[in-house]
């Protein structure tokens, strides 16, 4: 009799945790967005990670999957339809962040490396993707906020959490080589604004035009202190900082707690070591184009991200991996 208890008790144990659902971060989510789906979408699947492909048109050109580069146009929303983000100005006039000194266009994405940080959904996403191609997909939570590859996808719903997003992205163009994009970039501007100049010989990434004949050619000595007006761009011809107010206004970048004025420079035999207004953090094209010119002297430098804001840009001026130029004047001996 004891026997038969006990093998029934065994037996009900063994049901009670068949049935028992393993709850994780995303469970309760899963299941709204399992009912959202089978309301808006009924019948779609999705691939197996978990992402949805709402609209696609596949491009005839490179895959993404065989590149480490890739240059989107792109929209963000919520499920609900609240957009977020995006590549475009028109839409950003729409939802009223738009700025006339801002980028809009294309951005650079690295696949290749954790420091663009692509969710494993986006990542999966653009994967399949070819350029010229259109892909309109829906992230869910989990996978929208971690690159964490994970070997078994339900983990996701289990250790993962986040907003549900619908990504809506063109796929303009996709490479191995970011300087070699860059390089290619800036020889067509160079080509179509200042015929004939080359890359500087001694600093890779780097291009100088001399504007306007120096008053002297004596070389700067260490700790020497020259004042110097500068204005700068992107080579889509957004003009991004100046030190000269009229620029600023003009250019709808100006601030009335900042002082528009010629800019106090150090110089220094070390051109990393160049210093304005008493910051060190010059950036490296900056800092060399100064360390190279003259009393009286004008000239526009150019040079790729590399020598400037590098794979995390600034704000939302400077994309990442964004060539930049710099007009820059060194005003004449006191």
């Amino acid at each position: 009799m004891k026997r038969i208890v006990i093998i029934l008790l065994a037996a009900a144990l063994t049901c009670a945790c068949a049935k028992q659902e393993t709850t994780g971060v995303s469970t309760d989510a899963k299941r709204y967005l399992d009912a959202y789906m089978e309301v808006n979408y009924p019948g779609l699947k999705p691939d197996a990670l978990g992402v949805y492909t709402l609209e696609e048109t596949p491009g005839t050109g490179a895959p993404a999957e065989d590149n480490t580069f890739v240059r989107l146009e792109y929209t963000i929303s919520s499920v609900d339809g609240i957009i977020g983000s995006s590549t475009y100005a028109d839409i950003n006039k729409q939802i009223g962040g738009y700025k006339s000194f801002y980028y809009y266009g294309p951005k650079v994405w690295n696949r290749g490396e954790k420091l663009d940080k692509l969710s494993v959904g986006l990542e999966d996403a653009i994967a399949g993707m070819r350029v010229g191609g259109h892909k309109k997909v829906l992230i869910p939570g989990w996978l929208s906020e971690t690159g964490k590859r994970l070997k078994n996808p339900d983990k996701y719903v289990l250790q993962c959490s986040g907003a549900n997003a619908i990504y809506d992205l063109n796929l303009v163009d996709a490479f191995k080589d970011v300087n070699e994009w860059q390089r290619d970039s800036i020889k067509r501007y160079m080509a179509a604004n200042f015929p004939g100049a080359v890359e500087d010989p001694d600093q890779e990434g780097f291009w100088y035009i001399r504007t306007k004949e120096p008053s002297d050619t004596n070389a700067f000595t260490a700790n020497d202190t020259i004042y110097i007006n500068y204005t700068a761009m992107r080579l889509d011809g957004g003009v991004i900082d100046s030190s000269i107010e009229r620029t600023a206004k003009r250019y709808g970048f100006y601030s009335a707690s900042r002082t528009y004025a010629a800019q106090k420079i150090k110089w220094n035999s070390d051109y990393t070591k160049i210093t304005m207004g008493g910051s060190s953090s010059l950036k490296k094209g900056f800092a060399y184009a100064v360390y190279r010119m003259h009393h009286g002297e004008e000239g526009t430098a150019v040079f790729w991200s590399d020598l400037g804001y590098g794979a995390g840009g600034s704000g939302s001026s400077i994309p990442a991996y964004s060539p930049l130029r710099f007009d820059i004047e060194v005003l004449e001996n006191d």
